[in-house]
């Protein structure tokens, strides 16, 4: 399903509020997570300004097409889409930039492929998150000796202890050493 809107405000760095005519909506990316900036007890996380700001430059004030997956909402009720300006998915430039790592949830996962190529070239390229040279270069799924990209699960990271993909990359890349 394809709906189009006018964002209103970017919330942080993968949730948007959309005006969608006769009603606004919080939009949750589907495939990426950015570090939050908004973080109730712990405050922001570092580089959490980054891709709130990567996504503010790209969306700001602009009209939108929201393109649904197998599952159009989270559990907070907020509506899960790939986010277009003109021909250009912002989920997949965020990623490429660098400003957001791939977080694949299960059962939408029509881009896994695209985010796990985009994801590898940032990091080998050493862009935003990974320009810091402690980062492994290598994500859990090829670490894993996988090439499908992150899934998650309501359990939680396939493959992993239940955290996240960046913490399992670097024991991953821990162990190889």
């Amino acid at each position: 399903r394809i709906l189009v809107g006018q964002v209103v405000e970017v919330i942080d760095g993968n949730t948007i509020r959309v005006n969608l005519g006769d009603r606004a909506e919080t939009v949750r990316y589907i495939g990426i997570n950015t570090k939050e900036t908004n973080l109730p007890r712990r405050g922001p996380e570092p580089s959490g300004g980054e891709g709130a700001e990567a996504n503010r430059e790209l969306v700001a004030r602009r009209q939108i097409r929201l393109e649904l997956d197998a599952q159009e909402r989270d559990r907070e009720g907020r509506l899960l889409a790939y986010v277009y300006v003109a021909d250009k998915m912002v989920n997949a430039e965020l990623v490429r930039r660098g400003s957001a790592e791939i977080r694949t949830v299960q059962p939408n996962v029509r881009h896994r492929d695209l985010f796990v190529t985009l994801e590898q070239e940032a990091r080998d390229d050493r862009r935003g998150l990974w320009a810091d040279q402690s980062e492994p270069t290598t994500p859990t799924s090829l670490a894993q000796g996988t090439s499908t990209g992150l899934l998650r699960s309501p359990g939680g990271w396939a493959g992993s202890t239940g955290s996240s993909p960046t913490r399992a990359a670097r024991r991953a890349a821990t162990r190889s050493a």
